[in-house]
């Protein structure tokens, strides 16, 4: 399904707006489109909070005046010697030979877990946090090759008026095409190791023997027996909890993490937090060097 808006209504840029904007190159358009894709995760963060960065989800583009829900709903071709977008509009072709501007559309929920202290809940909500102009950098996580990043300025947040999201509230962000960059997620020197660990996907509930055979300051690779059930079930973007006991230091690492990547024989587990007391809270440096310091001990670590 297409969806039309107004410049001048919903997407204002508001009395920055030029009347004749220059044209947007499209081959990085569509680097963004196939990094960004709807429906694909992403995290995001504004410029001076990147350690509070927030998960969110794609639902929409926003191309010059049309709104787009579904990638099958616009292509890139070549017409002649140029490179244009045709977008399917309840079967309909409308072909945009110069995109002046390009928004992504995002939800703005914020999440209901204890892993967002009460006051992080409260900056995220207001109004500062998503105001006209502020820059918000977008992290995809449906790369293979790498994380895209990608920065984009805030147009205003607002209510869907029409479409599969009427009545919800959305942050629309104006794409920097110029700005995408990869980032090596391998980019942490990761070592080699054997430790045991359990895996479960709720604290207290039934725990999974692996082996943690390779970790870095944020990501863990494991293992599991090819027979577990869990195994079968995990799916990326999945919250588990991974115990870490290291022998020699008789010490217990209890981290709440989320499946990043499942390869033919291992998992990749992405850090979120880490259990203090009887709580999980953020991981700040000081427990990332703890971690990587202890595992550097253990005979099995290369």
């Amino acid at each position: 399904m297409l969806g039309m808006f107004s410049i001048k209504n919903t997407f204002s840029k508001g009395d920055t707006a030029t009347p004749e904007e220059a044209a947007l190159d499209p081959g990085q358009l569509t680097e963004v489109m196939q990094s960004f894709p709807i429906g694909g995760k992403i995290r995001y963060f504004s410029a001076d909070s990147e350690e509070h960065a927030m998960d969110s989800i794609v639902i929409a583009y926003g191309i010059n005046n049309h709104l787009i829900y579904s990638q099958n709903d616009i292509n890139s071709q070549i017409e002649g010697r140029n490179h244009v977008f045709v977008i399917d509009d309840d079967w309909r072709d409308i072909v945009v030979r110069k995109v002046e501007s390009m928004c992504i559309v995002i939800p703005h929920i914020i999440e209901d877990s204890a892993q967002v202290p009460y006051q992080r809940k409260v900056e995220l909500l207001n109004e500062t946090y998503f105001s006209r102009g502020n820059e918000i950098t977008l992290v995809s996580l449906s790369g293979d090759r790498g994380l895209p990043n990608l920065k984009t300025t805030v147009r205003k947040r607002t209510i869907m008026r029409e479409g599969y999201y009427a009545h919800h509230p959305v942050v629309v962000l104006e794409v920097d095409s110029d700005s995408m960059t990869m980032v090596d997620q391998r980019r942490e020197y990761r070592l080699k190791t054997n430790v045991a660990a359990t895996i479960s996907l709720w604290q207290g509930h039934d725990s999974y023997d692996c082996t943690v055979v390779d970790f870095s300051e944020r990501y863990a690779r494991i293992t599991m027996d090819e027979n577990s059930a869990l195994g079968v079930i995990l799916q990326v973007g999945q919250e588990i909890i991974l115990t870490i006991d290291v022998s020699r230091h008789t010490q217990r690492f209890v981290f709440k993490g989320r499946v990043f990547r499942i390869e033919d024989d291992t998992t990749v587990i992405e850090f979120v937090s880490i259990m203090s007391g009887d709580r999980f809270i953020p991981l700040t440096m000081i427990d990332i060097f703890e971690f990587k310091s202890i595992m550097l001990q253990q005979p099995e670590t290369k």
